[in-house]
């Protein structure tokens, strides 16, 4: 594959080509390139360890679904990425610390790898470091057994977060309160882990339009500020050990619901009347 690459191309785009086998590493030394997509092929093998060296203007790089494994290289010095999407691969090992300084980074597709947080050092917790990158828009890890959370979440009142899916992986302990500074979120998707506590009442996020946290150990009673969620369209929270009352100021939000579930916990009361596809 690969017989032959453009001189100094600026994009490189072999999408879903059917290509097979190792990525040459010299393709991670044409400097002038400012996109690079290989998803959705059939290669090999990892990538080179300090891949950003040799990708000075690199501002795009798509590698999803494309069969690479190992660990996730250093990209440190591809300071102008703004979307890095790996995802679908066999990427093992921790996510690493030099994703921090990737100032311009919108989009981090990583979910489905074998990824992991070093929680060796608290203080430097991986996914709050992310979380605060002040560009990023998209924080997609889920089905990765990142195990950590703690209050990932803290510090991040300036964020630009509008997506953050962090499903299926493996976590444990109370949903950070710090999620309620996220004043940009428009999704968030836990379902999938073992969290458990309550629901925070700080998730007063004008925004949001989806929360999905079905299967978990989420424990308490649904906490009546969510009725203040003006634009919630989606609310999953089945599957959990909720218990009492269901809030009566949910019949408020008839201009957005669409999509409320409710099954599988101790919840005491009746819906209100709404427009509800599954409860």
């Amino acid at each position: 594959m690969f017989k032959s690459v453009v001189n100094q191309p600026q994009t490189l785009d072999c999408d879903i080509v059917a290509l097979a086998g190792t990525i040459p590493w010299s393709i991670f030394n044409i400097s002038t390139i400012i996109v690079l997509s290989l998803s959705q092929n059939q290669l090999s093998g990892s990538l080179p360890a300090n891949l950003g060296l040799g990708l000075p203007n690199l501002q795009i790089l798509y590698l999803s679904e494309a069969g690479l494994s190992g660990v996730i290289p250093n990209f440190s010095n591809a300071s102008m990425l703004t979307r890095l999407e790996l995802a679908q691969n066999s990427f093992t090992g921790f996510i690493p610390s030099t994703l921090w300084v990737l100032t311009n980074l919108q989009w981090l597709k990583l979910h489905n790898n074998n990824l992991m947080i070093d929680t060796s050092t608290p203080e430097v917790n991986t996914l709050s470091c992310l979380v605060n990158l002040r560009s990023l828009t998209i924080l997609s890890l889920a089905a990765n057994p990142l195990n950590a959370l703690d209050d990932s979440f803290r510090n991040c009142s300036t964020s630009s977060l509008q997506y953050i899916y962090l499903y299926y992986c493996n976590m444990r302990g109370d949903i950070p309160i710090g999620i309620g500074n996220l004043s940009s979120l428009v999704l968030l998707s836990m379902r999938g882990n073992q969290l458990s506590g309550s629901i925070p009442t700080s998730l007063r996020l004008g925004n949001l339009q989806a929360l999905f946290l079905t299967d978990n150990k989420l424990r308490g009673y649904i906490p009546y500020q969510l009725c203040q969620l003006d634009n919630l369209a989606y609310l999953l929270l089945s599957s959990n050990q909720l218990y009492g009352s269901i809030p009566s100021c949910w019949g408020n939000l008839t201009a957005s619901l669409r999509y409320l579930s409710l099954a599988s916990n101790s919840l005491s009361s009746t819906i209100p009347s709404h427009k509800i596809l599954e409860t």
